[in-house]
């Protein structure tokens, strides 16, 4: 049994020799076979990037009436604290005791003026007819002396009535004024809301009503504040309760919450508008935000793990035919373990989980076998030369 011994053994010797050579030779056409123990293939998907932060629900509208002295004394209040109103509904109202003296003080202005008025017509009466008179008579040197003189009387009354006439106008435009400023002296409601704050000492604002409606509020870091814009996405959710509400960002402040400390990092107020409002809901309740920062539907992916950066070159190793092929790719949107390849790969294309170490050409790959996947079926049509080629490929690629 020694000379067979030996046989298999120098036999052993000279595969394992030739396989070297062919795998160190240079330009060698046999390249190294690899050992793929994972691989996948690329993906349909919608990928969605996100960011959570916290907020807190507060009135979607707010309005603050204040008392203005110009427009009077104040009167009295029409609501109270927590009163449910109305928009149009008047919440106080001014005293009109003032209007209605300056009125009358002008109305008795006026009339003074429309007396003398009145007296000046009648005198510019009398002197036209004065001046009919004297051009039918005989003219002699007195007579033309009385008729200038009449003359020069009637043209000051003109300039008289002219001037009266303009005052009288101004004095009717000034109560005119004052008449259209009576209807507003009292203040509405711009929004249907609650009273929520009241002023009695008449400090302002001397009411502030909000909206039974809610918004969010929240804040961002500056490197948040920098990446969040109005229109984005946003999911809102109640703390430990499964519901949630769909919203928008409707603002991102560019101006910190406080004071800017060199010692403390900014804060940057945002605010979201919900698509639809939710009953019941107080203001001051704190909610789960999450932000949709950007989204690609029905992108081709791959794992990010199996991603090989050179550079400013990403690539993957795509297994067909047997072979592994190192493959250019333009990269999208990275979500957690998950990356869009714009370019590069179809859906369907498998490739190894991990970058492999190929070099140059498109070398042979192997792959762990699944004993669960095994089939006599599969075998049953397969030609003993053919199973012998196989085996020896299997062999060799060690």
């Amino acid at each position: 049994m020694k000379w067979k011994s030996k046989i298999i053994i120098a036999a052993a010797i000279v595969l394992v020799a030739a396989n070297l050579y062919l795998l160190l030779k240079d330009n060698s056409k046999v390249a190294r076979s690899f050992y793929i123990s994972e691989w996948t293939t690329a993906k349909v998907q919608n990928l969605r990037e996100t960011m959570k932060t916290e907020g807190v629900t507060t009135p979607l509208e707010e309005q603050q009436v204040y008392f203005d002295e110009r427009k009077g004394s104040f009167e009295g209040f029409l609501v109270k604290k927590g009163q449910e109103v109305q928009s149009g509904k008047t919440l106080f109202y001014y005293s009109t005791e003032t209007y209605e003296d300056a009125i009358a003080v002008l109305e008795s202005e006026r009339d003074s003026l429309e007396n003398q008025l009145d007296a000046l017509e009648d005198k510019w009466d009398d002197l036209k007819d004065l001046d009919y008179k004297a051009t039918r008579s005989v003219l002699d040197d007195e007579l033309l002396i009385n008729d200038y003189s009449v003359e020069i009387d009637l043209y000051q009354t003109e300039v008289e009535i002219s001037r009266l006439e303009s005052e009288i106008e101004k004095y009717d435009e000034q109560i005119d004024s004052i008449d259209r400023k009576m209807p507003h002296l009292e203040e509405t409601s711009d929004i249907d809301g609650v009273v929520k704050n009241m002023n009695e000492d008449l400090s302002n604002p001397i009411i502030t009503i909000v909206s039974k409606e809610s918004m969010v509020k929240g804040m961002l870091s500056g490197d948040e504040q920098a990446d969040i814009e109005p229109g984005m996405e946003v999911t809102v959710s109640l703390k430990n309760k499964d519901k949630t509400y769909k919203g928008t960002i409707q603002e991102v402040s560019i101006f910190p919450e406080d004071e800017p400390n060199v010692k403390m990092k900014s804060q940057y107020p945002f605010t979201v508008v919900l698509d639809k409002q939710v009953e019941n809901l107080a203001h001051g309740t704190p909610v789960e935000v999450k932000i949709t920062k950007d989204e690609v539907k029905n992108a081709i992916t791959a794992p990010f793990s199996s991603m090989e950066k050179d550079g400013k070159t990403n690539w993957v190793y795509t297994l067909e035919n047997g072979k592994v092929q190192r493959q250019k790719v333009t990269t999208g949107l990275h979500v957690n373990s998950v990356q869009q390849i714009k370019k590069g790969l179809k859906k369907g294309d498998t490739l190894a989980m991990a970058p492999q170490q190929v070099t140059k050409g498109t070398p042979t790959f192997y792959t762990p076998m699944q004993l669960d996947k095994w089939e006599k079926t599969m075998y049953k049509n397969l030609r003993k030369k053919e199973l012998l080629k196989q085996t020896g490929k299997g062999f060799l690629s060690f």
